[in-house]
């Protein structure tokens, strides 16, 4: 691949960024396969010609990458990768080499310190310029639960009657107060590796955002399927940092809302795969709650989760 290959790959940014490092490209691999709602986003790995090896991440617009430039810098580096610098929409990052959790069958220490990994990030200590956003995230989020469950009636995904229920649902077990920070939003495993020294690090930090703790524990229950003992263990680690009493109160109300976002997510993009949390939302609309609760934890690690 020559030089105007790889600007066209990469894109105008990113190409700017690579051409600030002082040594050739000698290798571009894409490492994400993406949907439609996100065409203009791309990752790559990057290998240059003095041995040094990056990843590139091209974002959808330049407000997102500064977004997460500069949540990332609240972040541990030794949990999370390092970012290196940007340029418009693209971001530079450490490269991180390990075996995929998606390779391993996770024991329960190795969930224990995934889990404690959240707890930590949930427990990070920002700064008194992000306060104000974290009070107006957490004073919003109920109108736009309800925004997004409108969103799926226009679709025509869900009747009028069916958004109503469902919302009424949803605010019948909504917390009476949502705590905000920094949250991932896709904390799963196929974004965690085991690196070279055991340790496990996120290798993924491209959806990093402030919004509620709760949701982003929802966000991975749905992504990760676990057995109820795999949970057990992840939990424990996780409120080594940060209790989860209230998200295992109010789970109806966060699994909700996490199915309400992939179902919205999935309609957006025009995908086929929207009928798997619209069919949940449904059942749930059609049960006693308690009960699909239980039966939704119990059954999950055996169906998996999705965007």
């Amino acid at each position: 691949m020559n030089v105007h290959d790889y600007r066209s790959l990469l894109g105008n940014d990113l190409w700017a960024l690579v051409k600030t490092l002082g040594s050739p490209l000698v290798s571009v691999s894409a490492v994400t396969t993406l949907s439609p709602l996100c065409a203009g986003s791309a990752s790559f790995r990057l290998q240059l010609g003095d041995g040094r090896i990056m990843k590139g991440r091209r974002f959808e617009t330049g407000e997102k990458a500064q977004k997460v430039e500069y949540l990332s810098q609240f972040l541990d580096t030794r949990l999370f990768p390092r970012v290196l610098a940007r340029c418009g929409g693209a971001l530079l990052s450490a490269w991180i080499d390990g075996q995929p959790l998606t390779a391993l069958q996770c024991s329960p220490e190795i969930l224990r310190r995934c889990g404690g990994l959240q707890g930590m990030l949930h427990t990070r200590p920002l700064p008194g310029e992000l306060s104000k956003k974290c009070q107006r995230v957490a004073r919003d989020w109920q109108a736009k639960l309800e925004r997004r469950i409108r969103d799926i009636v226009r679709h025509d995904a869900l009747t009028s009657q069916e958004g109503k229920r469902l919302f009424d649902l949803a605010a019948a077990h909504a917390p009476g107060e949502i705590a905000v920070g920094i949250v991932h939003k896709d904390l799963c495993a196929e974004n965690i590796v085991l690196d070279a020294h055991g340790d496990v690090v996120v290798i993924d930090n491209e959806a990093l955002s402030i919004d509620a703790f709760d949701y982003d524990l929802g966000r991975t229950w749905y992504r990760w399927p676990m057995t109820p003992l795999q949970r057990e263990a992840y939990f424990d680690g996780y409120n080594q940092y940060r209790n989860s009493t209230g998200f295992r109160t109010h789970f109806a109300y966060w699994l909700i809302a996490v199915l309400v976002r992939s179902a919205l997510f999935y309609l957006e993009a025009g995908m086929r795969e929207t009928w798997r949390p619209l069919r949940h939302l449904r059942t749930l609309l059609e049960c006693d709650v308690q009960i699909w609760a239980l039966s939704f934890c119990e059954s999950f690690g055996k169906e998996g989760g999705d965007v």
